[in-house]
C-alpha cells in the first residue's frame, strides 16, 4: 500500500448521521493493486490545545461532544450482537487491543470476554469481581476512544473553537451504556490537566463504579 494519502477535494462530504463528523471510506481494486480512499479532516488534535484554552471554550468542547455522542447513541443498533464488524466481534483495548472470538449476544456474555485473559486468574478474586457486575445496562452505539488525541478541532481566534471531526474509530460499536465513560477515563494523566472534568457526562453518564471495576478487571487480566 502507497504511504501517499491525498486530499481531493474539501467539499466531498457524505454524512454517517446528522451532527457526525465521520465519512465512509470508499476503496475499489484493480488487478493485483488495490486503493483506499480517506477523509481530510482540517485543523489539529484537541490535545495540542487544551491547556492553553479557556474555560469557556472548553465549556463549548464538552456542549459540542454532548450533542455529537447523543446523535451517536440514537442510532439504530445495526445487528442483535454488541461490538461491530462482519461478522460483528468486541474489541477491548487494555495494554493492547482483544478481540472477542466470536459474537457476543448479550451483556453476560460481554461480561465473560472482558473477565477472560491468557494468564493463571486467582479463581477466588474472579469469582468475587464476576459477582457485582450489572448485566443489565442498555446497549448504545458507542464511539470508545474518547481521547483529547482523538478529537479534531480549528481554533478561530481567542474566542471560538469548533470540533470538525473525531478520529480513529476503530473500537467503536454496540457496548454497554457505562464503556464510553471507562474507557475515556482509561489512560488517565496529568500531561491534559483539566480534560477529564469535561467529559460530556450529560450524554454518557457518570458511572464512576463501573470505572472502579474497571480498574479492578485490570488487576485481574493484564
Amino acid at each position: 500500500m502507497s504511504k501517499w494519502v491525498v486530499k481531493i477535494n474539501a467539499s466531498i462530504v457524505v454524512k454517517f448521521a446528522p451532527n457526525i463528523n465521520v465519512k465512509p471510506l470508499g476503496a475499489f481494486s484493480i488487478g493485483t493493486c488495490n486503493y483506499l480512499f480517506m477523509s481530510y479532516i482540517e485543523g489539529d488534535s484537541l490535545a495540542s490545545h487544551w491547556n492553553h484554552l479557556s474555560l469557556s471554550l472548553k465549556s463549548s468542547i464538552q456542549s459540542q461532544l454532548e450533542d455529537i455522542l447523543q446523535c451517536l447513541r440514537k442510532l439504530p443498533l445495526p445487528s442483535k450482537y454488541l461490538g461491530s464488524g462482519e461478522p460483528p466481534l468486541c474489541k477491548d483495548l487494555r495494554r493492547h487491543t482483544r478481540t472477542s472470538k466470536r459474537s457476543i449476544s448479550n451483556e453476560q456474555e460481554f461480561r465473560d470476554f472482558i473477565m477472560s485473559s491468557q494468564r493463571e486468574q486467582n479463581p477466588v478474586y474472579h469469582d468475587l469481581l464476576t459477582s457485582v457486575l450489572s448485566t443489565n445496562h442498555a446497549i448504545v452505539m458507542t464511539y470508545g476512544d474518547l481521547r483529547a488525541e482523538n478529537i479534531i478541532v480549528s481554533q478561530a481566534g481567542s474566542d471560538a473553537i469548533e470540533i470538525t471531526g473525531l478520529v480513529d474509530w476503530e473500537l467503536s460499536g454496540a457496548y454497554p451504556e457505562y464503556w464510553e465513560y471507562v474507557k475515556a477515563l482509561a489512560g488517565v494523566t496529568w500531561s491534559l490537566s483539566d480534560w477529564y472534568s469535561y467529559l460530556p457526562v450529560a450524554t454518557i453518564g457518570k458511572h464512576d463504579l463501573a470505572w472502579v471495576q474497571e480498574c479492578l478487571i485490570d488487576r485481574l487480566v493484564l
